[in-house]
């Protein structure tokens, strides 16, 4: 590649289109890569999706083994570590492995997102004013918050010590410091002061949308409204709402461990022709069994690689990271050109290996914007 480019590695994959749609609102293009892809063009951003949310620190830390020599090969001007913004995942093994085989002693993590109301101050996390814990972060099924301190948030298990930084003081020379930031202002603060060769810079995408700032990119006009993706609709979440998701283009099935694939891909099917959208979700009640998120996200994989094998849609909405990531593995997608950032966090996507196609992504906990949800009944 003859374009030096900004390197990001986020631990999941709506977390590393939403890195893309930031990108794209700096003026920078941008593609986001399945963990050890490597690019077919350049492009100014590239982001690499570990898929390591929900997995243990030990194989956290494998992947980010794995995936940093080609980071290095492709001598990039800067390297982020995109973090969830509530601190959800291995933090701690990812920042710490990828710190070491940098060379680097101190890593500087800003998890704030003021942008959604995420904000630490004086080491705690609030979320809109309230307490981590206490907000639906605190019943998260995967990493429930048990409190609102952002050190014991990074566990105990690591070599670097933590700290609490504040953005106008200096650093402590070595360790994972955690940056209180309650404004962009303070976001910009950090990237002014804390912007070099020596510290690993991560956190949430507010805190890389300082960094381009600091490096004297700016925010592109919001370009004017854009059509949605033509053709039929195909939305897959692995969450429960049953109040939004209502309607004939709704297509449910209970939450349990097995699901008729085909005869389900089969109702989708008709719903699609008959209404141009249909949904895909499962209804409760949710079991406790830890195993059963892992078979609901196989049944909407193995739906969209069925629907995909007759092209019955053109366009393909996925809610959810972990969901996203096992859908885009089934279908062998694994080089992702940013299209359109409709709003922070929900971007497009053009798969290098299906042309006509669009994907869609939504983080989870992110509302759907409103361009895209007249979709939703």
């Amino acid at each position: 590649m003859s374009r030096v480019p900004i390197v990001v590695i986020a631990d999941d994959l709506t977390g590393a289109a939403e890195i893309a749609g930031l990108a794209q609102r700096y003026g920078l293009s941008a593609k986001v890569l399945m963990e050890g892809g490597a690019p077919t063009s350049v492009t100014d951003v590239l982001v690499f999706d570990t898929d390591s949310r929900l997995d243990s620190p030990a194989i956290g830390a494998a992947k980010i083994s794995r995936l940093v020599p080609t980071v290095l090969a492709l001598r990039p001007a800067l390297i982020y570590k995109k973090s969830d913004s509530v601190m959800r995942g291995p933090v701690r093994a990812e920042l710490e492995t990828l710190a070491t085989a940098l060379g680097l002693g101190r890593a500087l993590l800003v998890p704030a997102s003021p942008s959604l109301g995420r904000t630490v101050q004086v080491g705690r996390y609030l979320i809109n004013g309230t307490a981590l814990q206490q907000t639906a972060f605190g019943s998260d099924p995967h990493h429930p918050a048990a409190t609102d301190d952002v050190c014991a948030l990074l566990g105990t298990c690591g070599s670097f010590p933590v700290h609490v930084g504040v953005a106008d003081r200096p650093l402590p020379a070595t360790g994972i410091v955690v940056g209180d930031a309650t404004s962009h202002a303070d976001l910009d603060t950090w990237a002014a002061t804390a912007c070099d060769s020596s510290t690993l810079l991560a956190g949430a995408s507010d805190f890389f949308g300082a960094l381009l700032r600091q490096s004297s990119h700016t925010l592109a006009p919001v370009p004017p409204e854009v059509p949605r993706p033509p053709g039929p609709t195909l939305i897959l979440s692995g969450t429960v709402h049953p109040a939004r998701l209502a309607g004939p283009q709704r297509v449910a099935r209970p939450a349990k461990h097995y699901v008729d694939h085909f005869a389900w891909a089969g109702e989708i099917r008709q719903c699609l022709v008959w209404h141009g959208v249909a949904i895909a979700c499962f209804e409760g009640p949710i079991s406790t069994d830890a195993t059963l998120p892992f078979a609901l996200r196989a049944a909407l994989a193995d739906v969209a690689y069925i629907l995909n094998g007759d092209r019955s849609f053109a366009h393909l909405m996925v809610e959810g990271g972990t969901t996203a990531a096992a859908i885009t593995r089934a279908l062998d997608w694994s080089e992702l050109t940013l299209e359109h950032a409709w709003a922070p966090g929900v971007s497009s996507l053009r798969p290098a290996a299906a042309a006509g196609l669009t994907l869609t992504l939504k983080p989870g906990s992110y509302p759907w914007p409103d361009a895209l949800s007249n979709f939703l009944p």
